[in-house]
Order: C-alpha cells, then structure tokens, then sequence
C-alpha cells in the first residue's frame, strides 16, 4: 500500500494522504492517534484485500462501536455521521499494462452498533466505479469510463430490462457485501434493473464489460502478488511461563503461540528450529539479552509439557527466570523469523521492557528484513533508540536504505492532530523536521545543563 488518508476517524479531521514505507515509525506523545492509525490501517489493508465482515475490534486493537470511532467537532453533540478510509495502492505490471495505481474511497455509516459500507469508489486508469447504497436498500452504482459517466439503479426482485440473459436474482443482503471490489460487475452485468435514465445500448455495455474486466484482472493480480494479511503486535505480550503445555498453535496478538511453535519445531523440523535459532541467538548475542535458546521436553510426545530455556552465563534458566524483556521480545523475533514470503508487521512498542542496547538491536534486526525485501514494519514507539540505530545503519550502508525509511510524527496542537512525515539522508540525518518535534527533549537538556 503507497498511501492512506483518513476522515472522520477518532481524533482526525482529516489525515491527507499519509505514505507508508518498508520500515515505518510512528512517533508522537500519548493520545495523537497513533495506535487509531495502526488499527485503521489494518482494516485498509482488508478493504484492499476485498475482505468483507471487517472488524474494528479484533485484537489488539479496539476502536469501539460506530459513535466511538466517529470524529467530533468540539463535542458529542457534534458527530461527523460518516468516516472514510482512501487508500493508493501500486498495481501489479500485467500483459498489456505498465502498472500503474489504484484509489479507492470507502465510506462508512452507522450499522446500529458496528460501522456498515454504505459508499465505494475505486478509480483505475481510465475506469472509476463508485456506488452507494440507498436507505431503501437500492445500490446506485455509477461507471465513469472515458470521460462518460454511467448510473444504474439496482433494486431487489426487478428482471434487467437491458437482456434476460444478464439476469440473475440476488437477496437484499448481497447488497451490503459491499466491501468487495468484485460486486460491480456481477451485480451490474448479471442482474437486476438499469434505471430508464440511464438505458444503454448493447454496444455500450459491452464496452463497460470490457473495462471491467480488465480492472478485474489488475484486481486479481493485486492480490495474488498482495502480502498476507498483516501480522499485529500487542503492546504487552503474554506473561512468561516457567513450564508450558502445547494447547495451541493459533496466533494471538500478546504472542501466547510463540513458545509453541518453537517446541513444535525442535520435535519435528530441526532443520528449520536451527535456522530459528541461529536468528535467535545472533539476536540475543547482539542485543546482550541472551547467547543462545534451548528447548527442554519433558517426555517425548508432542502434547508433552516442556521449557524454554536461556543460557546468559552457564546454567540455563527458563523464560519465567530471565528479564522480562525477553519474553516480551520473543514473540516478534519468532513471529518475524517464521513468516514466509513478504509480510508486514504492525508493531506497537516493542521496545517494552528492553535494555536500551536491546532497543538499538532491536533497530537492525527489522533493518536487516526490510533489506531482504520480504518484510516490512509499520512500528508505533517511543525509543529513541530503534530510530537513531536504523539512521546509524543507513548511514554505514549495513541494512536497509534511507528511501526504505519513514518516521511519521503525530502532533496534537489543541483540538488539531497532525501527521507530519520525517525522512532521512543517506547519512542518517532527518528531512523535513517540524518545529515541534523533539522539543520536549532539547528543553530537557537545556534545563539539565542550567540554560
């Protein structure tokens, strides 16, 4: 995804179109927005995707019922009524196209206590298909293609008048899918009523069914080439275990599968819990939180309890013995060594509870996958360190590239929030600072040294 902009969203009026790169950190102080932008970006990611049945309180994130996610002008009294999400996304080359972007808009209503779609629009090249759905459960879909704008009136029960042998019945209920990008052309080709107004001849609509068909295709190839869904981090993770039993694998945001998952592979693929290891532990090394992980079973089924064990100095001690920072940071090394192909990671401080050496490790380790082209990090902290450790290695050329870089400071200045976007050199040093930023530090250090 290039870009997001969000409206009517929580504390935001209005985001403009906000970039996203490989490495991504969102930085700020408390309540800017931060953790919404995460959450929000998840949801865009599922619209790109066409998931339908999005969900705004799906761990660990919580954005609450549809008037708590809604922005306010000065007030409870003064809800907006509706929230937008836009999206840009880069397409895919495919036979007889270069590429190029695509935009989306969707907008959403109040759906009794979750937020419902009632508007989409999706713009590519030369082709724009928005539709909105009535209150009376009719879906007014327009087509713009080639500078020539096109409505129809899709209603329940009705036979298209255009040709019977486009028709097909579809329930009411169909129409509030309307999260999908593929509606458009069944509902408009297969079914149901061409308004009078905008009758077509069959010429036409055959030229209307070949550009969708192309943006189909380009849709289709978006999402095969299209990264798993993103992989979401809680700011705290699962409290550590001095003994565990293997109940199950299934991901959890606090990161309670990590230890299993670990045991699984030790038992059964030693090749790949080698190679997990030698992260590991080249982390641990790096980082000064361990040097090396060992695995301990207590009998040799795989529903056996076992241990995960740290050796520090001599004696190895179990994840419940050691600082509680590697627990905490166990479930993101594990999670992001395992993922296979490209995958991204929305991340919310995982500097918790890591030694500031820890913190500066913790920098390259996400580098160094952001340079292999397979991973990509959007990162809500507070550590200075990860940051100045990412510009120390854009500058020695150790990991990833300054244009991989991108630190998004949130500002609030009364009842305003802001986004400002940071970049970086190829020597580590800032681009485009805003004046507040990193005021509250250098104060700090004049008031230390008496000025």
């Amino acid at each position: 995804m290039l870009s997001i902009r969000l409206q009517d969203v929580k504390c935001f009026r209005d985001t403009g179109f906000v970039s996203i790169s490989p490495l991504t950190f969102l930085v700020g102080e408390n309540s800017t927005g931060k953790s919404t932008f995460l959450a929000m970006y998840r949801i865009a990611s599922d619209i790109v995707k066409g998931q339908t049945g999005l969900k705004f309180n799906e761990d660990p994130f919580d954005l609450g019922s549809f008037k708590d996610i809604i922005h306010t002008h000065g007030g409870p009294k003064r809800r907006s009524e509706t929230f937008k999400i836009f999206t840009k996304v880069k397409l895919p080359a495919t036979k007889g196209s270069s590429g190029g972007e695509l935009q989306s808009s969707i907008e959403f209503g109040h759906g009794g206590i979750e937020p419902r779609v009632i508007a989409k629009t999706i713009t590519d090249t030369d082709t724009t298909l928005s539709g909105r759905l009535q209150e009376n459960g009719d879906l007014v879909v327009s087509i713009k293609y080639k500078k020539k704008n096109y409505v129809f009136n899709l209603s329940r029960g009705k036979e298209a008048i255009v040709d019977r042998s486009w028709f097909i019945d579809f329930p009411l209920e169909e129409f509030v899918r309307f999260s999908s990008y593929f509606l458009f052309r069944p509902y408009i080709f297969k079914g149901l009523e061409v308004s009078k107004s905008s009758r077509v001849s069959k010429k036409t609509l055959n030229r209307l069914s070949e550009a969708l068909d192309k943006i189909t295709e380009r849709l289709h190839s978006l999402e095969a080439r299209m990264a798993s869904r993103p992989v979401a981090g809680a700011p705290v993770r699962s409290k550590p275990e001095r003994v565990y039993v293997p109940l199950s694998e299934a991901h959890s945001a606090e990161g309670a599968h990590a230890p299993i998952v670990m045991a699984r592979l030790y038992r059964e693929n030693q090749e790949d819990w080698l190679s997990l290891v030698t992260i590991l532990d080249e982390f641990g090394k790096s980082s000064g939180l361990f040097n090396t992980v060992k695995i301990k079973p207590f009998g040799p089924s795989a529903s056996d309890p076992f241990q995960v064990k740290f050796q520090i100095t001599g004696y190895a001690h179990g994840l419940s013995d050691v600082g509680y920072g590697v627990s905490q940071v166990l479930p993101l090394l594990v999670d992001a060594a395992l993922t296979t192909g490209r995958q991204q990671f929305l991340l919310q401080q995982p500097e918790i509870h890591l030694h500031p050496r820890a913190q500066a490790q913790l920098g390259t380790f996400m580098g160094a996958l952001v340079k292999s082209r397979r991973k990509s990090f959007l990162v809500e902290t507070h550590s200075d360190h990860i940051i100045d450790r990412v510009r120390i290695d854009v500058r020695n050329k150790r990991t990833v590239r300054a244009k991989d870089v991108l630190i998004l400071y949130f500002e609030r200045s009364g009842s305003k929030f802001k986004i400002h976007p940071i970049t970086i050199d190829d020597e580590g040093n800032l681009q485009g600072v805003p004046r507040g930023y990193r005021h509250f530090f250098l104060r700090e250090e004049e008031k230390l040294i008496g000025i």
